[in-house]
């Protein structure tokens, strides 16, 4: 599958393209949510170039997508080619580089929107920042429930991901377990069974045919 930058390239160096193109070979374990590595590097990217960056990592740990973005604004590309997997999850999950202000890592409205409505993985929010230039994430994913009240997203903040103890891997086995789990519930609680009632008079015949022909429909 061809690879290409998406976004908000425009004024972009050859430079800055080239950097931005080598996130592609970067690798993640299949246990790490991201490594240490690619976490600084679209954070630095991204404060480099003064425009939010987002990269598109798969569950085997591949950068599949990287997307440029305004300042404040990350723009996916058409997902439809990856496939949704048995539990209704994309197998991607975004990683994104945090510009605001804020002394913690901050998640969106529109990437908790983009995390529901394209069913990925995770959202991983980045930053670093001096003194001690630590890796500091905000992660979310959806939270099955049958619960309508309940909120559909769990977001955790993680000041050192170097002392973050998560096999992602076997998180994602769980959670598709509980989706999946959820679905068939649902399923079950969605399914309406229709009662027949007739009123007839002293012909019994009459009324087993009539329920009959409405048992056919």
């Amino acid at each position: 599958m061809s690879r290409s930058i998406t976004g908000n390239t425009k004024g972009l160096a050859k430079s800055d393209l080239r950097r931005l193109d080598k996130l592609f070979s970067r690798k993640v374990n299949r246990e790490e949510i991201v490594s240490l590595d690619l976490a600084r590097e679209v954070y630095q990217l991204g404060s480099d170039l003064r425009r939010k960056l987002g990269v598109l990592v798969s569950r085997e740990g591949q950068v599949e997508e990287v997307m440029v973005g305004t300042k404040e604004l990350l723009y996916l590309p058409d997902l439809g080619r990856y496939r949704l997997g048995p539990a209704r999850l994309r197998r991607l999950r975004l990683v994104f580089s945090d510009l605001s202000k804020r002394s913690e890592p901050f998640i969106p409205t529109d990437i908790y929107t983009d995390l529901e409505k394209l069913r990925l993985d995770m959202v991983i929010a980045v930053k670093v920042l001096p003194p001690n230039y630590r890796v500091q994430v905000a992660y979310a994913h959806i939270v099955p429930s049958l619960i309508s009240d309940q909120p559909a997203v769990r977001t955790e903040r993680v000041n050192d991901l170097g002392r973050l103890e998560l096999n992602f891997e076997e998180y994602m086995q769980g959670l598709e377990e509980e989706l999946s789990q959820v679905a068939q519930g649902s399923a079950k609680v969605g399914k309406l069974k229709a009662l027949l009632v007739g009123v007839y008079g002293k012909d019994g015949s009459q009324a087993q045919s009539s329920l009959d022909e409405l048992t056919e429909l």
